[in-house]
């Protein structure tokens, strides 16, 4: 769009009115305006000059300006030169220490780096010095947690002292006895390098059975030493520790209870540790005489054994036992028609037997289940087998147990390891056994449990004293801290099924425990069995039913007291029988 000649003139005359303005403001700032100036404005396609005249002033005026403003202008640049070396030496300056700023910053960078490499370590100052009033409180407060044989003695000296009193009385007869068993352990095995361990027993027989010639209601193995004091050492040992690859180095007496069948021998056992990439490969080796407490001799009597285990998963243990034993009849045979004396006595001559066993432990976490179970064999023929599962969910107070047990071929006479009730029970017959258990927790004060078991014999096997066939159920519930804070009730009804000339029955038992405080308890109850072992008297009692009272009391935290009385009721006779028993533990 072009602009016309009015709208040109309009804009020429605003510049023509602004000029004095400007030519003053020039002064003011010290800028020659040039004489006869002339200004030209461009708008586009149109050009309008117009030539606008300054009056000029006289030529010495002129000059002395100009030559004060050159005075000032070389003054202006020497000042000008002064600011820009000025300013040139302090940029040089700032440019220097920007240098020596990121030269800091690479090298903090750097050492930055470092550290971030470098992997965090806490540094954990020293503990301070405890002043001896510290050490003594320390001293005192860790005696209160010591056993009275750690106090006494420079290096732990720990065990217990256990004194029974038994009173039998029936069927006309009466039998007293006291027993005392002993057990000593001296050192630690964490800074020891030898510890030792002793188990013994002494028995004081105040009505002994010197009848032998008929078998008595209370003959026990302690009379058939015809003497009023018996005294048995059951292990004393000696474990040397800290051995680079031998987990336990132990020489003289001692029991072994990892093996199939319970071994108590005088020698010397050898376990390692695990061997670091074979599935936590050990090996145990182990040797020494025979110990039977109660034969005459020893002699000839020895067995040797080992075992491997490993664990070739998470949760699981596998171990191989072998075993041989011999033992020699010759020296011991004593002739009599009593029972008890008989299972002293064997045929004569000598035994000799191998055993070989596998088995296995599995665990699950989720869900909670633990599974074990064995296989053995002696001679090279089958033995027994046994498999055990257990299921827990502590959320729901669940817990389920199972097992079965099967006894695959007659036992004949075997060395006394293997059967120690031979020559009293003769040939034991193969059976099988089967138990199932369940206990749920209901509510916060009350419990149920049931379950049954049944036993079987198998391949025509014929029933005989210790081995049975029957079928039981039973339900049980109990309560805790139901009516009283302490007291605690349950009854129990089983059904028992018995085989050939034994009733089926139901009966009820039940017991009630009430805890007067802390450490004193009293327990009152009754049960039934349609049979009841009595190892101690070596005796089978048939539909029996036992009454029993109960009070346990532990005064201090070195010793306790525990008294029972039972009466007990068979098929064909009664019994009565109160037992106290002292605990003392140093």
């Amino acid at each position: 769009m072009k602009i016309g000649p009015e709208i040109g003139r309009l804009v020429l005359s605003m510049a023509v009115c602004a000029l004095p303005h400007l030519a003053a403001l020039c002064v003011a700032e010290e800028i020659p305006v040039p004489v006869n100036t002339a200004v030209s404005i461009e708008l586009k396609e149109t050009k309008i000059t117009e030539p606008i005249f300054f009056e000029a002033p006289d030529d010495k005026a002129v000059k002395d300006d100009k030559t004060a403003k050159d005075d000032k202008a070389a003054k202006d640049d020497k000042t000008a030169k002064d600011d820009k070396t000025a300013k040139d030496d302090k940029a040089a300056k700032d440019d220097k220490t920007a240098k020596d700023d990121k030269t800091a910053k690479d090298d903090k960078g750097a050492d930055a780096k470092k550290e971030e490499v470098a992997p965090d370590v806490d540094v954990v100052p020293p503990p301070p010095e405890p002043t001896p009033e510290e050490i003594a409180n320390r001293k005192d407060k860790a005696t209160e947690y010591q056993s009275l044989g750690e106090k006494a003695f420079p290096i732990p000296v720990t065990g217990s002292i256990l004194d029974r009193y038994r009173f039998q009385h029936g069927v006309g007869d009466t039998d007293q006895d006291m027993t005392e068993f002993i057990t000593v352990d001296i050192g630690d095995k964490a800074r020891e390098m030898v510890t030792a361990h002793v188990d013994a027993r002494l028995t004081e027989i105040f009505t002994p059975q010197h009848n032998l010639g008929r078998s008595t209601v209370f003959t026990d193995l302690e009379d058939t030493y015809n003497r009023p004091f018996v005294a048995e050492l059951y292990s004393a040992y000696v474990d040397i520790n800290r051995l680079c690859g031998i987990e336990v180095l132990r020489v003289g007496r001692q029991f072994d209870y990892d093996t199939p069948e319970i071994l108590n021998y005088d020698g010397a056992h050898l376990e390692t540790k695990p061997i670091k990439g074979l599935d936590d490969l050990t090996f145990t080796f182990y040797a020494g005489a025979s110990v039977h407490e109660f034969e005459k001799s020893n002699g000839g009597d020895w067995l040797a054994g080992m075992a491997a285990e490993i664990k070739p998963f998470d949760f699981t243990k596998i171990r191989f036992d072998y075993i041989h034993v011999n033992d020699d009849f010759s020296d011991w045979v004593i002739p009599s028609k009593n029972p008890l004396l008989l299972s002293l006595s064997a045929n004569g001559g000598t035994r000799e037997d191998d055993l070989t066993s596998i088995s296995f432990w599995q665990s699950f976490k989720d869900p909670d289940i633990h599974l074990n179970g064995h296989f053995s064999m002696i001679d090279g023929e089958a033995r027994d087998a046994q498999i055990r599962a257990t299921y827990s969910n502590t959320c729901h107070e669940l817990q389920i147990t199972g097992s079965y047990n099967i006894w695959f071929k007659p036992q004949s006479e075997l060395v006394t390891e293997f059967d120690q009730f031979y020559e009293t029970l003769k040939t034991e017959e193969p059976y099988q056994t089967a138990t199932v258990n369940i206990s749920k927790g209901l509510l916060e004060c009350l419990w149920i449990e049931g379950g049954g078991t049944s036993r079987r014999l198998i391949e025509n096997s014929k029933a005989e004293l210790f081995n049975r066939e029957f079928d039981r159920l039973y339900t049980t519930l109990e309560t805790r801290d139901w009516l009283k804070k302490g007291l605690k009730m349950s009854v129990t009804a089983s059904r028992w099924e018995g085989l050939g000339k034994a009733p089926s029955t139901t009966q009820y038992g039940g017991d009630v425990a009430y805890e007067w405080c802390k450490h004193l308890e009293t327990i009152a109850g009754t049960d039934y069995e349609l049979y009841k072992y009595d190892m101690f008297l070596n005796t089978e009692h048939d539909q029996d039913r036992t009454y029993f009272i109960r009070q346990r009391w532990k005064p201090t935290r070195w010793a306790s007291l525990d008294a029972k009385y039972e009466y007990e009721q068979s098929r064909s006779q009664h019994f009565h029988t109160f037992t106290m028993q002292f605990r003392f533990d140093f």
